[in-house]
């Protein structure tokens, strides 16, 4: 049985926030419920919040891949709630204690490459939509040609 709290206690684990002080637990809430529906849509799954449950039941690789997704999502609130702390001064606990919206920004970059990757294992006839083809299969550059990439 794969209980919503046990996630969300391991999604503020991942984010280094056990003592709730980062995100509210609707954040981290919304975080899973968006999580679900886009792994849902990516590997073909049928997954559903039902009061503290998740049905059917989350296992393995399916449960990491809604915890990859989800930490994304909470990255993504955070990188948000940083800028828009970026003028309060360092008197504000809060702040002080946020990573910068750009460290949130790389963390949640690097956590949706690692989801689009194990998505593309999944479901390969995804990949075409969600991947640069660099990330499957080595990419050739040719001397004096421009290809545009995004990872570094």
């Amino acid at each position: 049985m794969t209980l919503v709290s046990d996630i969300l206690a391991l999604l503020r684990t991942d984010l280094g926030d056990a003592a709730g002080e980062l995100l509210g637990d609707n954040d981290v809430l919304r975080a899973l419920t968006r999580s679900i529906l886009a792994v849902n849509r990516d590997i073909g799954r049928m997954y559903q919040i039902a009061g503290d449950d998740i049905a059917p039941d989350l296992t393995g690789d399916d449960a990491d891949l809604v915890v990859l997704r989800a930490h994304a999502f909470c990255c993504s609130m955070l990188r948000s709630a940083a800028s828009a702390n970026f003028s309060f001064g360092s008197g504000d606990k809060r702040v002080d204690k946020t990573m910068q919206a750009q460290a949130w920004g790389d963390l949640e970059k690097d956590l949706l490459a690692r989801y689009r990757e194990a998505v593309s294992r999944i479901n390969p006839a995804l990949a075409d939509g969600l991947l640069e083809v660099g990330n499957i299969r080595p990419q050739r550059f040719e001397v004096g040609r421009h290809h545009h990439h995004d990872d570094h």
